[in-house]
């Protein structure tokens, strides 16, 4: 994903090198840290949808942070190179976690937040963000 530093996508700061926002038409936004048109260090992304996701990028790819979900379900923990969630914790909005291994959950029993965070989330989010910021390249 390259974003144009005087595009208008970018509607503050510096989106080249530096910080700076995106709004994207769809809605989502974008703002944080850029490295040579690339999200790099922190940054957050909010999605049209209600979600949210507050990590650390590098190279234009999501490390590590908290993907809240606007169910209030959220996840926390790492993200692979293939742009999917991994190592880390979802929880339910009534307090109960399972913990994720390699992009498996690892539990006694599969709760709640399993049966409906996971389905919805893991590769329709990601696919979702990435897509936002391939249609900015084009």
């Amino acid at each position: 994903m390259e974003v144009e530093s005087h595009s208008k996508e970018c509607i503050s700061g510096n989106c080249y090198t530096g910080y700076g926002t995106v709004f994207f038409r769809g809605g989502n936004k974008y703002e944080g840290n850029f490295l040579k048109r690339r999200r790099q260090g922190k940054g957050i992304f909010y999605f049209a949808s209600g979600d949210v996701l507050n990590g650390n990028f590098e190279n234009d790819q999501v490390t590590d942070g908290t993907y809240r979900f606007n169910n209030r379900y959220s996840y926390t923990g790492n993200w692979g190179a293939d742009g999917l969630m991994k190592t880390g914790t979802y929880y339910a909005p009534t307090g109960t976690s399972v913990e994720m291994i390699n992009g498996k959950v690892i539990a006694s029993l599969i709760s709640e937040v399993v049966k409906n965070a996971t389905t919805r989330t893991s590769r329709p989010a990601v696919k979702r963000y990435n897509a936002h910021f391939a249609r900015v390249k084009q």
